[in-house]
């Protein structure tokens, strides 16, 4: 039986990643050349991967060492696609999310994950601005945001949000099965009110979809908003654990949804300027909070 040979492939320009990304196959790996991009919109799209396939991986030369900024934002829409190693680095994505596990609203990732990535300081003009963006977006099913790390982010609307559907709104939307995990969260400040969580897991209209995600090993540091949640829960069937919250002005909030599990989380508060930290607010029904300290 012939084999094909998975391919390297490195790039330097947009429409160069923009061609090999399309054409991959499974088992290819796309490098982008080390150095600093302004590229606005990266738009790409790849149909060829299956859920059960080898990854198709899209990755900084050298981690850390393929930086973006200016205006540029990162949307890709696959199966088992794996982006890794970049940095976004003051910038300013709009209100366009920075990073999306999509390259439409119709063009979803499914079975992806984005890990190893830097945002710093990647905001919309100032501390308390009222333009929103999330710095990653996380569409789909059975997607992975790991070890990345996420540091002075001041503008409205949560870092990294889990996204539903609200075309089956009254009814429940598809289940997400996500994974949040490994990450650090360093100095979220955002003080306009609602809207500055580090995450949040769903919105109001889809409190009831079973999202059957997991958030787990993550490290939440300074941060703090004037509604202190630093992860707000508005979906059901959702597990939290062995997360750590220090020194925040907030904490975990299940403000909506049902039937979520809660455990083996650390919070920690030995700074007294962060009068608003607390560990587990719970709000609705069938909540499982078990042993946390």
């Amino acid at each position: 039986m012939n084999t094909a040979k998975a391919s390297n492939i490195t790039v330097n320009t947009l429409a160069g990643l923009t061609s090999a990304y399309s054409t991959a196959l499974p088992g290819d790996t796309i490098k982008i050349a080390n150095g600093t991009y302004d590229w606005g919109a990266i738009n790409i799209i790849n149909t060829n991967g299956t859920y059960s396939s080898a990854w198709i991986v899209v990755m900084a030369q050298q981690r850390d060492s393929v930086i973006f900024t200016g205006t540029t934002y990162f949307w890709f829409q696959g199966t088992r696609v794996h982006v890794t190693g970049f940095r976004f680095a003051n910038g300013n994505a709009g209100t366009n999310a920075v990073m999306a596990f999509r390259a439409s609203s119709t063009k979803l990732s499914n079975y992806c994950r984005i890990s190893n990535i830097t945002f710093d300081n990647y905001n919309t003009r100032s501390t308390g601005d009222t333009t929103e963006n999330e710095w990653v977006g996380i569409f789909g099913t059975n997607n992975r945001l790991d070890h990345c790390t996420f540091i002075n982010k001041c503008n409205a609307r949560a870092t990294v949000v889990v996204w539903y559907s609200t075309a089956t709104f009254p009814n429940k939307s598809v289940s997400t099965y996500h994974r949040i995990d490994s990450n650090y969260f360093h100095y979220r400040t955002f003080m306009g009110g609602n809207g500055g969580e580090t995450i949040r897991v769903g919105v109001g209209n889809n409190s009831r979809t079973d999202g059957y995600n997991t958030i787990e090993y993550n490290l939440f540091e300074d941060c703090v908003q004037t509604e202190p949640e630093i992860v707000s829960n508005k979906s059901a069937n959702n597990t939290y654990r062995y997360n750590t919250f220090k020194n925040c002005n907030g904490g975990l909030t299940l403000r909506m949804g049902r039937y979520c599990k809660v455990y083996g989380n650390y919070f920690i508060n030995n700074d007294a300027t962060k009068t608003g930290s607390y560990g587990i607010r719970i709000i609705d029904k069938g909540q499982d909070r078990k042993s946390t300290r």
